[in-house]
């Protein structure tokens, strides 16, 4: 009888062992979940709150910046007529453009990052024993006489550059050149004026843009000159009012202390960007001849619209002991080389131990930067066709049908100038990045969305747009 009772009583505690595990099991997962379910709420509220701070704290950071910016924009450009003077760096920055293999000091721009027992190892389209030299340079100094070739050499220490222009509404093109050139160049002097070189009043825009916070990051390079009048013969002598605007820089020229005569001076105009290439081999060599120029790449309302010719800027620069002794601190006169120049000048000049010989970086295909012409939005094309000046042939912002934006679009969609004929004669296919390793400076590819008006014909698409 008991034999029978007690495996009844085992297999009951079994069944109340489980029963009481298969509860806590039970109680075990109700609690976990609803522990999951209030992190889950908490977690919304927290990420909520926390996303709301961070907005918060980035618009506060943007508005500090702001701020921030157009402080001081208020100490350096206090007024139109203040010119804020420059500060050189002092210091030896030569050396973080090199790298030292094996004893032997090897250019950065130019060098693979690898180490070998015979020196530098240049990277494709450099030479040199430093690896010092880009191909935009060595097409350009081969066409030198030998004895200059071989005065040419990397220097210890680089040059100061100093770069100047006149300023319309150029803006986008201005800070292309600036961040593209940043490192490189020391100086940016940029003149503005209250007058189109047509001699219409405008307003200083680019005095204002400064004062919300444009190029902000640059303000302690930048060299604000303002030009507030006109000569009156400048509305039917146009050239000869932008001869004088041009030399009119060096009102500058007082606020840049400790200029060396073998730092460089370059005078632009302001839809022209030279290369890093370019500016990175006049800054750290010597024995190069001067003034020197530009081909550039050239395109027209945009960079797709790539001319089959080049755009040559004959002489852009110089340096500083030529700028002086030569053309008399007259930044206009560069621009014009040496044939206007009074031999006795140039001997002079020559017995320091100089070559003057006019001669520039670049060739067709091997471009020392870009130049772009026209190149703005619809309304900017038109700014630039009421500012032109007189005396440049046809001058068609006289013509109220050619001021027209639909006039304008045409010209731009179909790639024509403003007398109908197309931009090349026999022709032009539209470039991009695609198909065109040196379409445009970084700083414009970088931006594609911004730029959209520089790296596509986008009225194509809006002309589609309208046909559909």
């Amino acid at each position: 009888m008991f034999r029978s009772i007690i495996p009844r009583i085992r297999i009951r505690r079994r069944l109340l062992f489980i029963l009481v595990m298969a509860f806590q099991l039970c109680f075990l997962l109700y609690v976990l979940f609803m522990n999951y379910k209030s992190n889950i709420k908490i977690g919304k509220n927290v990420g909520s709150s926390t996303g709301r701070l961070n907005e918060q704290k980035l618009m506060r950071t943007a508005k500090s910046s702001v701020a921030t910016c157009k402080t001081k924009a208020t100490r350096r450009f206090p007024d139109l007529y203040s010119i804020a003077p420059v500060q050189l760096d002092k210091t030896n920055v030569g050396d973080q453009y090199f790298v030292s293999y094996n004893g032997t000091r090897c250019f950065k721009f130019g060098t693979l990052r690898r180490k070998e027992k015979n020196g530098c190892v240049c990277q494709k389209g450099w030479t040199g024993n430093a690896c010092s030299t880009p191909e935009v340079a060595r097409v350009g100094i081969s066409k030198l006489p030998q004895e200059i070739q071989r005065k040419i050499k990397i220097r210890k220490h680089p040059r100061k550059v100093v770069i100047s222009m006149l300023l319309n509404h150029e803006f986008d093109t201005l800070e292309a050149l600036v961040r593209e050139l940043t490192g490189l160049v020391d100086v940016v002097m940029i003149e503005e004026s209250n007058f189109t070189l047509h001699g219409d009043p405008k307003l200083p825009l680019f005095y204002q843009k400064l004062h919300s916070g444009y190029l902000c990051d640059f303000y302690s390079n930048i060299i604000y000159i303002y030009l507030d009048h006109f000569l009156e013969d400048g509305k039917t002598n146009g050239f000869k009012m932008e001869g004088y605007a041009r030399n009119y820089i060096s009102k500058g020229f007082p606020s840049i202390a400790e200029l060396r005569p073998d730092d460089l001076f370059l005078h632009l105009d302001a839809d022209e960007v030279p290369s890093r290439d370019a500016i990175a081999f006049l800054k750290f060599h010597d024995g190069y001849p001067e003034p020197f120029g530009f081909v550039l790449r050239w395109s027209v309302y945009g960079y797709f619209w790539k001319m089959n010719r080049v755009w040559t800027v004959q002489s852009a620069g110089c340096s500083v002991g030529m700028l002086r002794q030569v053309y008399d601190n007259q930044p206009g006169t560069v621009r014009g080389g040496i044939g206007h120049i009074q031999q006795g000048k140039i001997r002079e000049y020559k017995k320091g131990g100089n070559d003057v010989l006019v001669w520039q970086l670049g060739e067709q295909g091997k471009f020392a930067g870009w130049h772009c012409s026209w190149c703005f939005d619809i309304n900017g094309i038109k700014t630039k066709l009421l500012s032109a000046l007189s005396g440049d042939g046809e001058r068609f912002g006289d013509d109220p049908k050619k001021q027209k934006l639909d006039f304008l679009r045409t010209l731009v969609r179909e790639g024509r100038w403003f007398d109908g004929d197309y931009l090349e004669p026999k022709g032009i296919k539209m470039a991009s990045p695609a198909t065109d390793k040196f379409f445009a400076p970084n700083f414009i590819l970088s931006n594609k969305k911004r730029f959209k008006h520089l790296i596509t014909n986008y009225l194509l698409d809006e002309n589609k747009k309208d046909d559909k």
